[in-house]
């Protein structure tokens, strides 16, 4: 299997072996875009959609919210350790990298979010009922936002290619 940076040569004559061309042409890899979808995409896009889904929960409920969203940042961190060694090592980031990094800015946004809202709730009084204000529209908001990033994010790489 060829590595990264090796080079072929191919030799063009013309006539005699002397009037020759050089031509570094560099290896082809063939990926399986399927398997960095299904095995580590899309675990990742559910940690984080279930991160996002402590606004759901009533604001009363802030251990169980701190939970949750701990839990799936600290989820997302041991899934980076389990398929570290399937992803290549480089100097620049891929869209793999992109994407979670984009997940980890996710589960931590719902987790500084969650902390604010539930200190507003607690503290100044800021509920009317069950919920803050604002916890259904972070529910309804951060999760599509998050799904057309990663959507983005994979439709030049998935869709085009």
């Amino acid at each position: 299997m060829p590595r990264a940076g090796d080079m072929g040569t191919i030799n063009i004559c013309r006539g005699r072996p002397t009037h020759s061309i050089n031509i570094d042409i560099p290896p082809t890899y063939d990926t399986n875009s399927n398997y960095y979808i299904w095995k580590i995409i899309l675990p990742i896009f559910v940690i984080v959609l279930i991160s996002l889904g402590n606004f759901w929960i009533k604001s009363k409920d802030i251990e169980a919210k701190l939970n949750l969203t701990v839990g799936s940042l600290l989820s997302l961190i041991a899934y980076n350790f389990v398929f570290g060694d399937d992803i290549p090592k480089l100097n620049y980031l891929t869209v793999l990298d992109y994407i979670i990094l984009t997940s980890y800015f996710f589960a931590f946004l719902s987790t500084i979010v969650t902390l604010i809202l539930s200190f507003r709730f607690n503290k100044q009084g800021e509920a009317n009922g069950e919920y803050h204000k604002w916890d259904k529209p972070f529910g309804i908001f951060l999760p599509i936002a998050y799904t057309v990033i990663m959507i983005g994010w994979l439709f030049p790489v998935y869709f085009i290619n």
